[in-house]
């Protein structure tokens, strides 16, 4: 009995583990999609800006931006005016005198309304490059274009700097004012250019006029000249050049000879020692196989000596063991005689 009751509990304990550890994997799995997809919300909840407004504030800044101009246009053309028609005592007294009028003071408060504006866009950020089904983690954006109007896009600003998808507000109202003002530079050059060519142009038309004049002059006596004389001159001016090309021509030749004469000196002298420096080698050449011959000599020399010397004391070393062997022969044959004297006498005995 206890028995089946204990597999029952095993069982039963195992099945719930199994089924827990089955859920913490699939809250593991489901976890992380969860955290993004309340990130990606809160981030659009954050930065919802609608494209009309943006829109609609660059328009009133650039109509703003008309409006002063055209303003500033006015008020020059009109001071030139009257500086062109009163006196100077007067335009100081009325400049000093006279009130700023009431289109300064309204372009004043639009300019502080656009900058107000301007300000209050300055958190926004528009798109300057995605690529087509790109969804990236990040802020919320909308496209400053008319086609991808009410299209959300999520853009991921990179943590390199320079490598972004997407600038500031104000960061694109910059870059537009500079290509604004280098366009104006652009067109005040060309404008400069213009004015000096058409200078340049007048001066010239200026310098043609004064010659004419002077040669419309009384005092200069016209002269008629024959084509024949002509025709005579221009073949003595060709004659003279001529000769002075000929001349100019065997200045050079005379010229390019000596130079060609010294380099064949120079050529010959380097020869020369080139043979000297050959020649050299060659004895030293000589004089060293000699000196090796003769050091070969010497050595033969040497080992003829050693080798005699070797002879030598072989011989000598023969002879003493002939010598050695020869007194023991005797030592033995006085021995022998002594031993039969010896025994001679023992036997007399």
């Amino acid at each position: 009995m206890w028995g089946v009751c204990g597999d029952l509990f095993f069982s039963f304990a195992w099945f719930i583990s199994r089924r827990f550890i089955w859920g913490v994997r699939t809250a593991g799995w489901l976890l992380p999609p969860a955290l993004l997809l309340q990130d990606r919300f809160a981030a659009v909840n954050k930065t919802n800006i609608p494209l009309a407004a943006l829109l609609q504030q660059q328009q009133q800044q650039q109509q703003q931006q008309e409006q002063q101009q055209q303003q500033q246009q006015q008020q020059g053309q009109l001071s030139s005016a009257f500086f062109a028609a009163a006196p100077a005592s007067t335009t100081a007294a009325a400049a000093a005198a006279a009130p700023q009028p009431p289109a300064a003071a309204a372009a004043g408060a639009a300019a502080a309304a656009a900058g107000a504006a301007g300000d209050s866009s300055k958190g926004s950020w528009v798109v300057t490059s995605i690529a087509a089904q790109e969804v990236y983690r990040g802020c919320f954006v909308r496209a400053a274009n008319a086609a991808a109007a009410n299209s959300r896009v999520y853009v991921q600003v990179v943590g390199i700097p320079g490598d972004v998808l997407a600038i500031p507000w104000s960061q694109q109202q910059q870059q537009q004012q500079q290509q604004q003002q280098q366009q104006r530079e652009q067109q005040q050059q060309q404008q400069q250019q213009r004015e000096q060519q058409q200078r340049e142009q007048q001066q010239q038309q200026q310098r043609e006029l004064l010659l004419r004049q002077q040669l419309l002059h009384a005092s200069i006596e016209s002269k008629l000249v024959p084509r024949e004389e002509l025709l005579l001159l221009l073949q003595q001016i060709h004659k003279e050049r001529e000769n002075e090309w000929r001349i100019h021509q065997g200045e050079e030749i005379s010229f390019l000879q000596q130079q060609q004469q010294l380099l064949q000196q120079q050529l010959q002298q380097l020869l020369l020692q080139q043979q000297q420096l050959l020649q050299h080698q060659h004895q030293q050449k000589q004089q060293q196989q000699q000196q090796q011959q003769q050091q070969q000599q010497q050595q033969q020399q040497q080992l003829l000596m050693q080798q005699q010397q070797q002879r030598l004391h072989n011989h000598q070393q023969q002879q003493l063991l002939q010598q050695q062997l020869m007194q023991q022969q005797l030592q033995q044959q006085l021995q022998q005689k002594n031993t039969k004297s010896s025994r001679r006498s023992s036997s007399s005995i």
